[in-house]
């Protein structure tokens, strides 16, 4: 009885909360750290164009764009030697404070690159509907081209939590190993200089486009309309997920695969731009309008401590790229909006780990540690007890550091690993739930554990019985 109990802790009732967690998690990204990034972005800009060289329109721009690229490449290139030197396991509270204090410097210097980028268009070209129609066309094509179109998409439709593990790892487009320095360094520039620019592109020139075409003389109906169309394809991208995913499950590779995915993203792009737009706007029609440093002060400053209270401050970076069509069959196409789910799965597993120690009072049953031989001699940083924490596929840094693929199906691993860090990849879970029933019930202790002792001496793995 106690054995067969064991695999229905993940039936349908876990599904059920995964699912819900996981609609609520959309209304989150949706109406709250969309709105909230947003507002960053809008008070940090429009700070710049008040106090950064102002008199001076060239050479303001020229600063943001010196200022953008060149901290992006040192971010991009010295993201190792920051996880290093800021390793959470070894100075957590050095990483508490250097973390927060790169985002923080970060944040702006995204903001500059942007800004560099979209004044610059707008100082030599001007701001009519044509120049934004050529700068959307150059930047979509060569993203295409390049397969970095996905780079396009923003909050809501991404959600990047603050969490130790990865914090400083900024993805390259063409993913080239850290130790081959100058392949690395092209990547790197290619991803800071070239995508990150042409994402850009693509933003500025359908802004430009809706400035000029939707309702260009009544800029609070131009707000609101653009409101409502970006609420409304985003609702709707973030439905058609349940078609779209049974669809592309089975498909690995190949162009059709990209090609649905540059158009799905690019539907997703109307409405994540449309949003930015609308909310943009609204804030400086409604907040304060007479008072426009104070007004950006506070949806700057307001943003950036709400959300790192939420734990969610990296949702503001705009840093690296993810190559179109680079997962297995719709992956690519799942939005990375973990965040209930994240803190969810951040509780079952702290959860799941003391069960072990618990025992009757005043009954000391033996307690069988299963592990390799190798593994307890070398890289062990508790001895046999290996504490992972965020190991093998709890990463939420692949994509955008938060990565678009940072799901975990269980049901896909083909060697699951039981609910115990003092157990083996290979044995089973039902070992595993012997053990704990072993010692959480005296009556079973002798009988369960010599029986658990038998099913694991099998697997060829060094036990050492207290």
């Amino acid at each position: 009885m106690r054995e067969s109990a064991a695999p229905s802790t993940g039936g349908a009732p876990r599904k059920v909360c995964i699912g819900f967690l996981g609609f609520v998690d959309s209304l989150f990204s949706i109406l709250v750290f969309a709105p909230l990034v947003v507002g960053y972005w809008r008070g940090c800009w429009q700070l710049m164009d008040q106090f950064l060289l102002p008199n001076n329109k060239q050479l303001s721009v020229a600063t943001s764009l010196a200022m953008g690229v060149i901290s992006g490449l040192l971010f991009c290139l010295l993201q190792r030697q920051l996880d290093v030197l800021f390793d959470h396991s070894r100075r957590p509270s050095l990483h508490l404070l250097a973390s927060r204090l790169y985002t923080c410097v970060y944040c702006v210097c995204c903001v500059n690159h942007w800004r560099g980028v979209w004044a610059a268009w707008d100082l030599y070209t001007g701001i009519s509907w044509q120049s934004g129609a050529t700068s959307f066309g150059i930047g979509l094509t060569t993203l295409a081209l390049t397969r970095g179109l996905k780079n396009i998409l923003a909050p809501p439709f991404i959600v990047v939590t603050d969490h130790p593990t990865g914090y400083f790892h900024v993805p390259t487009l063409f993913s080239a190993q850290k130790d081959q320095c100058g392949y690395f360094l092209l990547d790197s520039v290619f991803t800071v200089v070239v995508t990150g620019s042409l994402v850009v592109f693509v933003w500025r020139g359908s802004w430009i486009f809706l400035d000029a075409k939707l309702f260009p003389e009544q800029p609070v109906y131009s707000a609101w309309g653009s409101m409502v169309l970006g609420m409304t394809v985003t609702l709707l991208v973030f439905m058609a997920q349940l078609v779209m995913i049974p669809c592309l499950r089975n498909i690995k590779r190949g162009l059709l695969k990209i090609l649905v995915e540059d158009a799905y993203h690019t539907i997703c792009f109307v409405g994540d731009v449309n949003v930015w737009r609308g909310v943009w706007m609204l804030l400086n029609i409604y907040l304060l309008p007479g008072l426009p440093v104070v007004s950006n002060l506070l949806t700057s400053v307001a943003g950036l401590v709400v959300l790192m209270c939420c734990y969610t401050s990296n949702t503001i970076l705009v840093r690296g790229a993810v190559m179109d069509g680079a997962g297995d069959g719709s992956k690519s196409i799942v939005f990375p909006t973990h965040y209930l789910r994240f803190l969810h799965k951040k509780r079952a597993e702290c959860s799941s780990r003391p069960d072990l120690w618990v025992r009757p009072e005043g009954v000391r049953p033996p307690l069988i540690i299963s592990a390799p031989l190798e593994a307890c001699l070398a890289n062990k940083a508790n001895g046999v007890c290996d504490g992972r924490g965020f190991g093998d596929r709890h990463s939420f840094v692949d994509g955008f550091g938060d990565g678009y693929s940072s799901t975990y199906n269980e049901s896909e691993d083909k060697n699951p690993r039981p609910n115990s860090t003092f157990l083996s990849p290979g044995a089973t879970p039902t070992t595993a739930f012997i053990l704990r029933a072993s010692l959480n019930d005296p009556s079973h202790s002798d009988s369960a554990t010599q029986d658990a002792t038998h099913k694991i001496s099998d697997s060829h793995q060094t036990e050492t019985v207290l």
